[in-house]
């Protein structure tokens, strides 16, 4: 255990019962015990972020090992996926800088505690959902046919909505993808270009 919230979240009851699992989709993060006094000041909504609890404890129960070993997975698919989103963005002359762009965000301590402390993973799956919908969307943008556009930008809401359910943070993302620079190949009218964002405003439109 390495903060008090940790040790709140392993040591509560309410996780170590699967039963009550879908009952996150109505509560406010953290909860994870009948303890009041710990739940009074917590009213953020992050619902993905509290089942991933409900997996853990049904492996370690409440030991910590699986919990961390759960944090250190979406870290390291987070770096993957930075990697993904430089390799995507730079120049294909610059793109040798990108396991340079990916080391730097998965080896900095300044983000240690998104995935050092278990209640810090919100951090984590809003960065893993939040990329994973930009790139999936940015090949959405670049499709030649409209059904296989419309499938991309269907999964990019999907990801974007799960992004906002582990963190609600990631409405910051919507301005990136306004003003996401267009390739050469998918110049659009700015109508066009309002109308591609729209799968990210719907999915923030749902989210409670």
């Amino acid at each position: 255990f390495v903060h008090y919230d940790s040790n709140v979240i392993v040591r509560g009851t309410i996780i170590h019962d699967s039963s009550r699992a879908l009952e996150v989709f109505s509560h406010s993060a953290l909860w994870v015990t009948e303890d009041a006094d710990v739940l009074r000041d917590v009213d953020t909504y992050r619902p993905v972020t509290m089942l991933s609890f409900f997996w853990d404890a049904a492996l370690s129960g409440r030991l910590p090992w699986a919990y961390h070993l759960t944090n250190l997975l979406v870290h390291l698919g987070c770096t993957l996926l930075v990697y993904a989103l430089a390799r995507r963005v730079l120049a294909p002359q610059q793109r040798a800088w990108a396991p340079l762009a990916a080391a730097f965000f998965g080896l900095h301590p300044q983000l240690a505690e998104a995935h050092v402390w278990i209640n810090g993973r919100s951090d984590a799956f809003c960065t893993l959902f939040g990329i994973g919908a930009l790139l999936v969307w940015d090949r959405g943008c670049e499709a030649q046919r409209p059904r296989q556009r419309l499938v991309a930008w269907f999964g990019a809401a999907v990801l974007f909505l799960l992004g906002l359910m582990s963190k609600e943070v990631l409405l910051g993302l919507l301005p990136a993808v306004a003003l996401w620079p267009a390739r050469e190949a998918r110049r659009a009218s700015l109508g066009s270009r309002a109308l591609s964002v729209l799968p990210f405003v719907a999915a923030a439109l749902i989210c409670p």
